[in-house]
């Protein structure tokens, strides 16, 4: 009696089994079409033919086989990195601007007794408020009396001059470059005063003043305190 009951829930239990194979081969067929043997149905295009009811989630390895990689593609690792810490912003550099003839006479490259005193008051003062100097940049400028040539040499030699003074006081000629532009880059032009471009002309010489200047950029490394 138990060996006849056992052999009917084993029967029992295969065919629940095959059912359910059964079930699973329509549930992953559904979406396409299949022939009497349960076979998928190709065309001359296409692997399979898709139902009017296919939707992507019916896709099946056999004839969409980049919709099941998409859809069983792992959700992506979510990665949380540590926030950079935001850039320490550098200081502006420091801009001095001096008329030249403060500092030298009128067509010289001496700097004169006086000029030594404003460059201790404009530029070495800087200098010692800052003392992580990165780069000093010297550019001399002149008005434009005289031939091209002789402003440019004149605007070197005067940028040249103060280079040598910020020597003395401590700053490395290494970080300290000087270019001379000459008249090329003027504040002023002048062009109604009448009368010859020369230096015997007072009232041209007088309003070009403002073009014969010295500029001083000062960079340093320090970060901008907080």
């Amino acid at each position: 009696m138990k060996t006849l009951l056992v052999r009917t829930n084993l029967a029992a239990m295969i065919a629940m089994l095959s059912t359910g194979v059964a079930y699973a081969e329509e549930r992953t067929m559904a979406g396409y079409v299949v022939d009497s043997s349960n076979t998928l149905v190709s065309s001359g295009y296409e692997p399979c033919i898709r139902t009017g009811s296919w939707t992507p989630d019916m896709a099946i390895m056999e004839c969409d086989p980049d919709l099941v990689k998409t859809a069983q593609a792992p959700p992506p690792v979510e990665t949380r990195t540590r926030a950079e810490p935001a850039p320490v912003p550098m200081p502006a550099p420091v801009l001095i601007q001096i008329q030249s003839d403060t500092v030298f006479a009128f067509d010289s490259a001496i700097i004169r007794q006086e000029g030594r005193r404003d460059l201790d008051e404009q530029v070495v003062k800087v200098m010692k408020q800052n003392k992580q100097i990165d780069m000093i940049t010297i550019t001399g400028h002149t008005d434009r009396i005289g031939s091209s040539t002789y402003n440019m040499n004149l605007s070197q030699q005067r940028a040249d001059s103060v280079k040598a003074y910020l020597i003395e006081h401590g700053i490395s000629s290494d970080r300290i470059q000087t270019k001379g532009l000459g008249s090329s880059d003027p504040v002023i032009s002048c062009n109604a005063v009448k009368g010859k471009i020369s230096g015997t002309n007072k009232e041209l010489v007088e309003c070009l003043r403002p073009n014969r200047r010295v500029d001083i950029e000062i960079k340093t490394r320090s970060p901008v305190a907080r």
